[in-house]
């Protein structure tokens, strides 16, 4: 992990040694992250009680740097919701008070991304840009709850800290198109892989953003 760091940290430097000037953006996204299961997953939790969400909604601010004409550094900051619906209503149960047989949990994530940006277009006055991204995403759970669907009780849950952070090798593409030199408008899929978590919990994911772009 600290030599992926350091390698970064050179790309970076170097980047800022030939590169005097370059656009900035700053914006709004927003988005989806679908949940991804390998083949070999074994499927006994997802046939059993448990059933999570393919589709989590995300929203969040961004901040775009063209480092060169060719490469620059995208950092953001984005909130994304889970829920995982829990129905064990024909489960045999001796007695279970303290766990409701039908309920949903929603997990709350803040989430930053950190990408490198290289630019595939060698025409710099281009309107439409295309960009290959790579890098690293922090994500950490802020709140849990649950709420009984029988008796619509809502509350907190307390999850311990070794299950509260995941880490992502980020891997994406992004097109972006100027507008009056002033105002960007993105589209970026892209694919997370944990890698230091469950393997079989990846993600496949579109942003779309709008931002305010400047010359430094």
């Amino acid at each position: 992990m600290k030599k992926a760091m350091l390698l970064l940290a050179l790309v970076l430097t170097s980047g800022f040694g030939f590169a005097q000037k370059g656009q900035q953006t700053v914006g709004l996204l927003m988005g989806v992250n679908r949940l991804t299961y390998f083949e070999f997953y074994d499927n006994e939790f997802r046939d059993g009680p448990f059933t999570e969400s393919e589709f989590s909604p995300l929203a969040g601010v961004y901040y775009d740097y063209n480092i060169s004409n060719r490469l620059g550094i995208n950092l953001a900051t984005r909130f994304l919701v889970s829920k995982t619906e829990y129905d064990c209503s024909e489960c045999r149960f001796i007695d279970a008070p303290a766990f409701p047989l039908k309920s949903i949990t929603k997990l709350s994530y803040l989430e930053i991304p950190v990408n490198l940006a290289l630019n595939l277009n060698k025409k710099e006055t281009a309107s439409w840009k295309s960009y290959v991204l790579f890098g690293y995403t922090h994500s950490r759970l802020i709140q849990a709850k649950r709420t009984d669907l029988s008796t619509g009780k809502e509350e907190k849950l307390d999850i311990s800290a070794d299950f509260r952070t995941n880490h992502y090798l980020n891997a994406g593409y992004e097109v972006r198109h100027t507008i009056k030199d002033k105002y960007e408008l993105a589209f970026n899929p892209y694919f997370q892989f944990d890698f230091l978590g469950a393997p079989t919990r990846n993600f496949l994911g579109l942003q779309v953003k709008i931002g305010k772009s400047w010359n430094r």
